[in-house]
């Protein structure tokens, strides 16, 4: 599919949503529609030696971070590969979709990321990733087929510039609505990404957590070889309650 022909589907499925033969719902009417329907759940992992609750926030360190959660908590299942982290029946027995299945008063906290740097994370990761095929992809499904694994990561920005909070996958939603909407609990600390290595050192003396091992890695790259006017100014647009709220840069090139 060209530039031109995806941006165009993108603009006629957003005016499905919008709107119908014309008639437009008003933005709050279809937000409150979308409340009771929408896709993503926000997930507490929980360590209950330490009574610590960590928000996950995708694409932010989160499968290194329940590692260390679990572990505290005397698991360690010695895992093959970055899934299990996600679906080990052991691990899955740390996970709870509401603040209030939160059986003990926890210290409640999470970690965001410079908006840039996260979406092209998801994108280099889901994507672009050597061992991404038809049969694995995981957005396959996803809004009736709307993301194709072959997007190129314009387009791919372009897309997601067009899709609601609402409607957003937790690996692309905003950080402020994901932590300060969805998730109903005030947090306790948010830390960045980018000083983990200081802020996490914190949490580890202060609740006798174990280091921090690195799972399901982006490789490495330089921000700029992807990114061009168009596509910082897009992130810039849907993503400007996080660039405000947490304090990150926006760029233009």
């Amino acid at each position: 599919m060209s530039l031109k022909s995806s941006v165009l589907f993108a603009m006629c499925f957003v005016s499905i949503i919008f709107g119908q033969k014309g008639r437009k719902l008003k933005l709050n009417q279809l937000m409150e529609t979308f409340k009771e329907y929408a896709i993503e759940k926000p997930e507490y992992f929980f360590c209950k030696n330490a009574k610590l609750v960590y928000v996950v926030n995708s694409k932010v360190a989160c499968s290194s971070l329940k590692v260390a959660l679990a572990r505290t908590d005397g698991l360690d299942v010695g895992f093959s590969s970055y899934h299990e982290v996600h679906s080990h029946p052991a691990m899955l027995d740390h996970v709870v979709y509401r603040a209030d299945e939160v059986d003990f008063d926890g210290y409640f906290f999470s970690y965001v990321r410079d908006p840039y740097s996260r979406l092209l994370s998801a994108w280099l990761n889901k994507f672009n990733g050597a061992d991404i095929n038809d049969d694995n992809f995981e957005f396959k499904n996803y809004l009736g087929g709307f993301l194709k694994r072959t997007d190129s990561f314009p387009v791919f920005v372009m897309k997601i510039f067009m899709i609601p909070d609402e409607l957003s996958d937790r690996h692309f939603v905003s950080q402020t609505y994901w932590l300060f909407q969805k998730n109903t609990r005030p947090l306790d600390y948010i830390g960045r990404l980018e000083s983990i290595k200081f802020s996490y050192a914190d949490l580890m003396a202060r609740f006798e957590l174990p280091s921090l091992e690195r799972f399901n890695t982006s490789p490495s790259y330089q921000k700029h070889n992807y990114y061009d006017y168009l596509t910082y100014a897009l992130v810039k647009k849907r993503y400007g309650c996080d660039f405000d709220g947490f304090g990150y840069e926006k760029l233009d090139s």
